[in-house]
């Protein structure tokens, strides 16, 4: 099939991309209506534009075939569960006991017999699936996992006192310029060339560093944290009643609305139809009267 004359020249050498291929289908009227409206739209560049909603298109599909065919209800009770078995687990794992010595003297972990499961140790066991410092030790042995996260935490630490040694530096210079010393306030003149705090750029030795400090407290924390919320929150939901039988339709025709009020800052509805009508190969074509309540009688 020759490749049409009204569609975008941009897309023409990307044919063969599902979207692509619907979206230039010489027989389908529909397909060059959508490129007749959109190429009205003010400042719109035939190779960028074009590009642009090809992939939101290709986007709302990818969305539409992955969303998960449960009830808001569902979702919701699913994810409270998870936020209280997380809850659970680190308390559990940090269980508080009663010690045979005086705790004042003892580490810091005395009186938690289970934390070891959830040491840092044990989590970079687990990513990489090698012994965190091998027992007992063999001289003249590589280097172990706790070997290459202890270099990396002592350079990152050097490197932390450089930047602040600078800083510090930096500050004096600031004082001596502006007259600044002892209890004497800055003015607002001053303030705005206060030296800034140096950024610090991610690097290995901070990445590994980070490692290093694992905790697995920390991230069942943030997973019933995070989980309590989705278990609260519906304005993600583009999907009430999984069972309906245009439940697919209107889940695109949400991700698609959204994507034509960024993109062009209005619904565009009768191009919206043709191009869900033409992405989701309907049998029968929707028009803008059968969006509309979609969108404006909320998610269905």
């Amino acid at each position: 099939m020759s490749y049409p004359v009204w569609a975008p020249t941009s897309l023409a050498k990307d044919t063969g991309d599902e979207v692509i291929d619907l979206l230039t289908n010489t027989n389908d009227w529909r397909a060059k209506a959508i490129w007749d409206s959109l190429r009205k739209r003010p400042n719109f560049n035939e190779e960028q534009d074009a590009n642009c909603y090809v992939s939101l298109c290709s986007h709302a599909l990818r969305c539409t075939e992955s969303m998960p065919a449960i009830s808001p209800a569902q979702y919701k009770n699913h994810a409270s569960k998870i936020a209280k078995a997380a809850k659970e687990l680190s308390d559990l794992l940090y269980m508080q006991t009663d010690t045979l010595g005086d705790p004042s003297i003892l580490s810091v972990m005395a009186g938690h017999p289970f934390s070891f499961l959830s040491s840092s140790a044990t989590i970079c066991e687990i990513i990489t699936g090698l012994p965190y410092m091998p027992h007992p030790p063999t001289i003249g042995a590589p280097n172990t996992v706790y070997s290459v996260l202890s270099n990396a935490q002592e350079r990152m630490w050097k490197q932390n006192r450089i930047r602040h040694e600078l800083h510090e530096r930096k500050v004096r210079e600031w004082e001596e310029k502006w007259g600044i010393g002892g209890e004497e306030s800055a003015s607002q003149e001053a303030m705005q060339d206060y030296p800034p705090e140096p950024d610090v750029p991610i690097t290995e030795d901070r990445i590994l560093t980070a490692l290093a400090r694992a905790s697995l407290k920390k991230i069942l924390e943030r997973v019933s944290e995070q989980a309590e919320e989705m278990s609260r929150n519906d304005s993600e939901f583009y999907l009430k009643q999984p069972n309906a039988k245009n439940a697919k339709m209107h889940v695109f025709t949400r991700l698609m609305y959204e994507s034509h009020m960024t993109m062009f800052q209005t619904p565009l509805w009768d191009t919206l139809a043709q191009t869900i009508s033409v992405i989701l190969r309907l049998p029968t074509d929707v028009s803008a009267d059968d969006i509309r309540p979609i969108i404006l009688g909320g998610r269905k």
